[in-house]
């Protein structure tokens, strides 16, 4: 968490300078009713300095070609859209829940593979993650303004269901990603988002990437990311993670990717069964 708070501590801390040097320079500090104004100036100048940087982000997006192939994550661009969706997340109202996390692996890069109910699904996990973890989604996620870019620079792979020759490359990579030690795996796949809560049938060619790098499998139930939205940002969203079952190479060796996949999905099926998620009415 400290990793992902970098920014914003750095914002608070100039803003704190800034007010500070404001405050006693225009003389405001030897009249007693003024004692609230370093606090206004405090949030003033976090939130210039936020714009500031957003503005930043902007322009430098502008030279990001979605064309150009990223072959390896990137530590600048994983740094600045980690920083900010942990900023957006906290005024959001959001909060984030990890049971089991002393299951993930620690010092081995994994598949994280979960059910799937909203855009907001892997992003509330990577936020809060100190290893470096990157989401293999949908093509629509390169869209998104600014940040689409920079989840681009920042090595987040885009997938074109209807086209199997780039899924089949963006599978490669993702598999290269993990053997080469350069990142962990995040995907759902369901591959569209459950608008009812259950779980849907998985498309086992994902699974490839954990048959092909032989690495540990961490099956994960996400509850209550859909509902984001819905309560943002006055009601707290609280997003919890809970980590079933974190599967060793051996546990599936000889398995083919559709029996895996069915493996995967009948545990994550089966914590639905016990505890239904509920969808918020819109």
């Amino acid at each position: 968490m400290v990793i992902v708070m970098v920014l914003f501590f750095l914002l608070l801390s100039l803003s704190a300078v800034l007010s500070g040097l404001t405050y006693y320079f225009t003389g405001w500090w030897s009249q007693l009713w003024t004692l609230f104004v370093p606090f206004l100036l405090l949030v003033g100048y976090w939130f210039a300095l936020f714009a500031l940087f957003l503005v930043y982000c902007y322009l430098a997006s502008l030279f990001v070609d979605l064309n150009k192939p990223v072959k390896e994550p990137k530590s600048w661009g994983y740094w600045v859209i980690k920083n900010i969706l942990w900023i957006v997340l906290l005024f959001a109202n959001v909060k984030v829940k990890i049971e089991g996390k002393e299951k993930i692996p620690a010092k081995t890069r994994y598949l994280f593979v979960s059910n799937h109910l909203s855009s907001f699904d892997h992003l509330c996990y990577f936020t809060h993650r100190k290893e470096r973890v990157i989401s293999l989604g949908k093509k629509e996620i390169e869209s998104f303004f600014v940040a689409g870019k920079w989840m681009h620079k920042a090595g987040f792979i885009a997938i074109d269901r209807n086209d199997p020759i780039q899924g089949l490359k963006c599978i490669l990579q993702c598999i290269d990603y993990i053997v080469k030690d350069e990142a962990s795996i995040a995907l759902a796949p369901e591959g569209t988002r459950s608008k009812d809560g259950l779980l849907h049938e998985f498309h086992a060619g994902s699974f490839k990437i954990a048959l092909k790098s032989h690495c540990p499998i961490v099956v994960c139930r996400i509850s209550n990311t859909e509902n984001i939205h819905h309560n943002a940002p006055w009601k707290r969203t609280v997003v919890t993670y809970k980590i079933l079952s974190v599967l060793a190479p051996q546990d599936y060796e000889g398995l083919k990717s559709e029996d895996l996949a069915e493996k995967v999905h009948g545990l994550i099926e089966h914590d639905l069964a016990e505890n239904p998620e509920k969808i918020l009415s819109r």
